[in-house]
């Protein structure tokens, strides 16, 4: 056939039998697994090369002579870690700022605490002193009623006894018995009066102790306002004194979380410096003198990492040599072989 007669042809796959068909899809879903491993294993690979390659830098960029590229690297490295050690230095200055103003929010906090406690002693004290005299001015309060109420009677007891007195005298007749009664009469026409005047004797000495317990108990009222005002005083200024060091506390906390970011930061910066010391050292076959080791390690997964990439290219190469149409044919059809499958298990299980 021409070779002009082949533009535009479609090529339709002559494939013995259904089998067939399917088999090239097959290959193709074997190597896409297989690549797949292969590429998570490549991942790993790396991540250890590169891990090597900047421990190997880290160990041996000191000893070694670079280019000019590679002593650049080597130089900023150095300016990184005098960086490093600044940040270091401002982090332990806060730590120790932090751990002091804790010591001190400490110190403090103890001292309110034994000032406290004493002031409240007193003030318990206080309140029941105050609670006593309240109870004495109450039960002399009680007695000014009394007084009030008996005097009334005394009087009219008094009138009582004299017009019954003055009657059982104009008797004509006095019996034994009456003679008896006046006498009664009389002593107690004489005793009201007195036990008038002894009533008003109490009542002014009961009136003057009042009095002096009420002011007693005024003063010892305002003393314990006054001690709760210090205990309250007290208090407030602990409070304030803390927060301010709560604040001074979090400020150097933050300042010193600061320092340490900028420290990890810089830290990461230097893993590519250093693997670009690595990658040189190890073309190179220079190793560092106190752990030689390493640089075999390097070579070794420089080796798993060729192997891998070698894989890969295999497993594409494969692909690469599939009969396009054919490949493309199975793909479709164990497409539809699964997606046969999974409504299969879907009645199944539905």
């Amino acid at each position: 056939m021409a070779p002009s007669a082949l533009v535009g042809a479609t090529f339709i796959p002559t494939l013995s039998s259904p089998v067939d068909y399917l088999k090239p899809g097959l290959r193709e879903i074997g190597r896409q697994a297989a690549r797949l491993l292969v590429r998570a294993r490549l991942g790993a690979a790396r991540r250890r090369r590169a891990k090597a390659l900047t421990q190997l830098g880290l160990l041996g960029w000191q000893g070694a002579d670079f280019d000019p590229e590679t002593q650049r690297q080597v130089d900023e490295i150095q300016n990184v870690e005098r960086e490093q050690s600044r940040h270091l230095n401002e982090a332990a200055a806060h730590s120790m700022e932090v751990r002091r103003l804790n010591e001190e929010r400490e110190a403090a906090r103890r001292s309110y605490q034994e000032a406290r406690k004493e002031l409240e002693a007193e003030l318990r004290k206080a309140n029941e002193r105050k609670a006593g005299l309240e109870k004495v001015v109450a039960d002399k309060r009680k007695v000014e009623p009394k007084f009030q109420q008996r005097i009334p009677e005394l009087d009219r007891e008094l009138r009582e006894t004299n017009k019954l007195y003055s009657e059982l005298l104009v008797l004509e007749k006095q019996t034994p018995q009456t003679k008896q009664e006046i006498i009664r009469l009389r002593e107690r026409i004489v005793a009201i009066p007195n036990e008038k005047n002894d009533l008003r004797t109490s009542h002014l000495r009961s009136v003057t102790e009042l009095r002096t317990f009420e002011e007693n108990l005024a003063r010892q009222v305002e003393f314990v306002a006054a001690v709760q005002q210090r205990v309250n005083y007290a208090e407030s200024q602990w409070e304030a004194a803390d927060a301010a060091l709560a604040v001074k506390i979090k400020a150097e906390e933050k300042e010193k979380n600061a320092a340490e970011r900028q420290f990890a930061s810089l830290e990461a910066a230097k893993s590519n410096p250093y693997q670009r010391i690595g990658e040189v050292l190890s073309g190179s076959g220079l190793g560092p003198i106190n752990q030689p080791e390493i640089l075999e390690e390097v070579r070794v997964v420089d080796v798993e990492v060729a192997l891998l990439e070698g894989q890969l290219l295999d497993s594409q190469a494969a692909t690469g040599n599939e009969n396009p149409a054919e490949l493309r044919v199975s793909l479709w059809l164990w497409g539809g072989v699964a997606a046969l499958v999974l409504i299969v298990l879907i009645a199944i299980i539905f």
